[in-house]
């Protein structure tokens, strides 16, 4: 490719980039126009982005998958869940609501009044979650929407959820827990991959240049401790929990307990 050709593709990139623009290849069309035939490609995009996805690509051919033979197939998991658009549109437009959901054994609460605050999707669980503040006055709550059955917006002041937006930072900050690992040296080219499987968490990474080690500081939830520490354990001998008590204590006893199975008791 000679210079000018470079030139020009690296200022034709950079014009698409500026106005948002995405090109697209006509292999990654026709994959997108197969992806629409898919059932559950209306409730994931929503009416009007399939609508426009559908306008837009009416012209190419669904990719064709004849050459290709499926086995053993896996249960298939549901990315997306019922009423999503909905919900995010009223946390868009900081709103209340009226929901029908199912709780805890099975009871199924009626017409329950609230506020939702935050969309969570759960890497543990492959669920979608609602945050939400009940009107009554209860703690947080976190709902599957799979177990949601209705929702229904309902006018609320600004003021109001500017009220509600504090009260809801104030319940979630008492929730929040810190934990500091520490990077062994030698495995500090594996730290792209070591913060790739911790990025469902907020992250601080500090170096020290003295004794060449990276330490990470994590942020997490408190009912998140068992995802963190799967996390944990899958990295194996590369980290180490410097600060974070509880953290600590459940490896030490996981460990313990494997330890005994074999008949070492230390």
């Amino acid at each position: 490719m000679s210079l000018f050709d470079k030139v020009h593709n690296h200022e034709l990139s950079r014009r698409l980039a500026d106005s948002g623009a995405l090109a697209v290849t006509s292999g990654e069309r026709s994959w997108l126009r197969l992806m629409l035939e898919h059932h559950t490609a209306p409730s994931f995009l929503g009416a009007t982005a399939f609508d426009k996805l559908q306008l837009l690509l009416q012209e190419d051919e669904p990719l064709s998958l004849a050459h290709l033979k499926e086995k053993a197939r896996s249960r298939e998991r549901r990315l997306y869940a019922p009423y999503l658009p909905e919900l995010a549109e009223l946390i868009r437009c900081r709103s209340g609501m009226r929901i029908t959901c199912e709780g805890k054994g099975g009871l199924v609460r009626h017409h329950a009044l609230g506020y939702p605050y935050r969309l969570e999707y759960a890497m543990s669980t492959k669920e979608w979650y609602l945050l939400w503040l009940q009107a009554n006055g209860r703690p947080l709550m976190r709902t599957r929407l799979s177990r949601m059955h209705g929702v229904e917006p309902m006018p609320m002041p600004p003021k109001e959820a500017d009220r509600l937006d504090r009260r809801i930072a104030a319940l979630r900050a008492r929730r929040r827990a810190n934990a500091v690992i520490e990077l062994l040296p030698r495995y500090n080219r594996e730290l792209s991959r070591i913060l790739y499987a911790l990025s469902c968490f907020q992250q601080e990474v500090h170096y020290d240049a003295e004794s060449g080690m990276y330490r990470i500081t994590v942020t997490y939830q408190k009912d998140e401790s068992g995802y963190l520490l799967l996390k944990l354990r899958f990295l194996g001998k590369r980290v180490r929990v410097l600060e974070g008590i509880s953290l600590q204590n459940e490896l030490r006893a996981s460990a313990l307990k494997a330890l005994a199975r074999y008949g070492i008791n230390e």
